[in-house]
């Protein structure tokens, strides 16, 4: 048809940066047969983070800065159930039985961080994990690897993930040396279409380019050196920025987005932090490269927005309250827990249409939606089903009792005289 051949998009042009990587990281697996790879099981971690779900992100990292025991009881719970021969080499081990009885943190040796993200991608939906972190040689020898995973879209119904491990050579883990010539290493930086700064060990920018400084809103770097890199961090990414400082500082480079506070505002930005060279002339520095992604942030999130919900009323559209729905049962059949499902229904809402306009309609509409969401909890699913019908599925809940409850209560607070409602 010819209207689908117009809306058509390009494949990669339509790809998230997340999706991109996914796809990279998969092409890598198949088209490198010696890639060292583990097959892990995380479905004891799902059961171990449910309490954590309710908690932002600021709130989970307190809650491991101040009880690390936490993390590691988590660490604890990643299976692995099987193994390639090329991680058995990387190792040194020869026989699977032998790798796969010992624990993730038995081959990992800081694992804390690397399963910190792991909880955190789960917890906040994301999907590809890259992390760098020292791992243990059977002889007892340290080595440092990249881990990096895919966890499923659906991890509810599939619970099992590849892990693909590359080996770091101690040049290669501190990637970036000064230029020889200062002349053209300040040339490439100033004249570089990304963002380039560097941070010493007190977490202060010591430099930033043109780029970075233009992104900043800024005349000359004079307003920037010195003052800590964190503080224009925006204060819900501070504490997982600062943890990826540390660790660039200990000579692991890492892929982030987080949001910077400009002159003129909040902006999204992707970044990495890259361990500079530490010589007898200079002190410890990590180097930051980072792009603007504000528009393509706003484009993915509008996309996303017009793909799952409602545009009237903000609701969940059916398709996205289907999928949701989907999971949600799968939980509640495995844990037991009772679920409920109201059907609302709005009657005589074509007289209100064709009488005082659409407009009136439209309104009545968002009035119930915003009644509906004054409602319920934060873990109730409410869409719009189709034109003058709703849907609301109650997950987790105690008794049946509690759904004619909530039943009563959304009655109530839509006024049922002024219209009615089945």
């Amino acid at each position: 048809m010819n209207n689908t051949k117009s809306l058509h998009i390009p494949e990669k042009e339509y790809l998230t940066l997340e999706q991109r990587k996914i796809v990279n990281w998969h092409s890598m697996i198949l088209q490198n047969r010696s890639m060292p790879l583990l097959l892990v099981d995380f479905e004891k971690i799902l059961n171990k983070i449910a309490k954590y779900r309710e908690l932002t992100e600021r709130d989970f990292n307190k809650v491991i800065a101040e009880q690390p025991d936490k993390i590691i009881e988590l660490v604890q719970q990643l299976d692995i159930i099987d193994v390639n021969t090329p991680a058995l080499d990387l190792f040194g081990y020869t026989n699977k039985e032998t790798f796969t009885s010992l624990t993730f943190e038995d081959h990992i040796k800081d694992n804390i961080g690397a399963a910190k993200m792991l909880v955190l991608s789960i917890l906040e939906g994301r999907h590809f994990i890259a992390v760098e972190a020292t791992a243990r040689h059977s002889s007892g020898e340290n080595f440092n690897v990249k881990i990096q995973l895919y966890v499923p879209t659906d991890c509810v119904t599939s619970t099992k993930a590849i892990v693909s491990l590359t080996r770091i050579s101690t040049s290669g883990q501190l990637s970036i040396k000064r230029f020889v010539d200062n002349i053209a290493y300040k040339s490439f930086v100033d004249n570089a279409p990304v963002c380039i700064h560097e941070i010493d060990e007190e977490g202060r920018l010591h430099s930033m380019n043109k780029t970075g400084l233009t992104l900043m809103g800024l005349n000359n770097a004079s307003k920037i050196k010195g003052r800590s890199y964190l503080s224009f961090v925006e204060e819900v990414d501070r504490d997982r920025i600062g943890s990826l400082m540390q660790r660039a500082f200990e000579g692991y480079s890492s892929e982030f987005e987080f949001t910077l506070i400009t002159c003129t505002g909040t902006k999204a930005f992707t970044s990495c932090f890259i361990p500079m060279e530490k010589n007898t002339t200079s002190a410890a520095r990590i180097i930051g490269v980072t792009q603007d992604i504000t528009e393509r942030k706003a484009s993915e999130q509008e996309l996303y927005f017009m793909a799952n919900y409602d545009h009237l009323t903000g609701l969940r559209n059916r398709f996205n309250f289907l999928d949701a729905t989907k999971q949600i049962v799968a939980q509640a059949i495995r844990h037991q827990y009772l679920l409920a499902f109201l059907f609302i229904d709005i009657d005589n809402l074509k007289p209100v249409n064709d009488t005082l306009g659409h407009n009136a309609g439209d309104s009545l509409l968002k009035e119930l939606s915003s009644h509906l969401k004054s409602v319920l909890r934060s873990e109730d699913l409410a869409c719009r089903y189709g034109g003058d019908e709703f849907l609301v599925l109650l997950p987790c809940i105690s008794d049946k009792s509690y759904a004619e409850l909530v039943a009563k209560k959304i009655l109530k607070n839509l006024q049922l005289s002024k219209f009615e409602s089945d």
